[in-house]
This record gives C-alpha cells, sequence and structure tokens, in this order.
C-alpha cells in the first residue's frame, strides 16, 4: 500500500526550485574560489571582486539614485540627533555634505542642526 505525498501549490514548488538551483551555484561557486585561491593572490582576488563590485552597483546606483527627500534626511541626521539630545552637541560633521561642521544645539527640550556648508536645517523638539 503506497501513500501518496500531499500536493504542493505552485509557489512553494517555484520556491523549492529556487533555493535548489541557489545552492547548487553556492557550491560551485565555493569550488571555483578554491581552484582560483591556488593560482591567483588574496590582493588579485580582492581588486577583481571589489571591482566588480562596484561595476555593477554604480550601474545600478546611477539608474536607481533620486536626492534625498525629507525621512532620508532624518535617517542621515539619527546619529547626530541622539548625540546632540544627549548633550554632545560639538563635533559633528554633516553627513550631507561631508564638508562643514554642524552647528548643533539643545535648550529646554529643542534640538537645532544646522550646516553653513550646504544650509541644511533642522529643528525638532524631544519627547
Amino acid at each position: 500500500m503506497t501513500e501518496e505525498l500531499p500536493h504542493l501549490p505552485d509557489w512553494m514548488l517555484a520556491v523549492r526550485n529556487v533555493a535548489l538551483i541557489a545552492a547548487a551555484l553556492w557550491g560551485y561557486g565555493v569550488v571555483l574560489m578554491r581552484r582560483i585561491a591556488r593560482r591567483e593572490s588574496s590582493l588579485l582576488q580582492m581588486l577583481f571582486q571589489n571591482g566588480f563590485f562596484m561595476v555593477v552597483t554604480g550601474v545600478g546606483s546611477t539608474l536607481t539614485w533620486h536626492p534625498p527627500g525629507q525621512f532620508e534626511l532624518l535617517l542621515m541626521l539619527g546619529d547626530v540627533l541622539t548625540q546632540v539630545a544627549s548633550g554632545h552637541a560639538d563635533g559633528h560633521r554633516c553627513p550631507v555634505c561631508e564638508n562643514a561642521e554642524l552647528v548643533c544645539s539643545a535648550d529646554a527640550g529643542k534640538i537645532t542642526v544646522r550646516c553653513p556648508g550646504c544650509r541644511l536645517d533642522f529643528e525638532g523638539w524631544l519627547g
């Protein structure tokens, strides 16, 4: 007496197949890396891996880049705002232009961050 296996939905079969293909490609990649490691120096391997990564991500980023919006600016300022709120208001570099030193203050629950270089201006309240 044989028992039938339950029928899997199509999306589960697709996920299983993609996982099997990914595992096979990962294994093949490990084999290739070991073969290359016998012949080439580590410096040359790192140069080519990082160069390939730079080219691929450079092409992708030029196609999808956009100026940062308010939410992105808030994310970039997150560390600075946290440090200013805890009393460390001096010595912060601007995360947007990376050239100027920020003018920061935290008075009576109000945080102010200004950049003289790119004219970034942030005011917010704690709490």
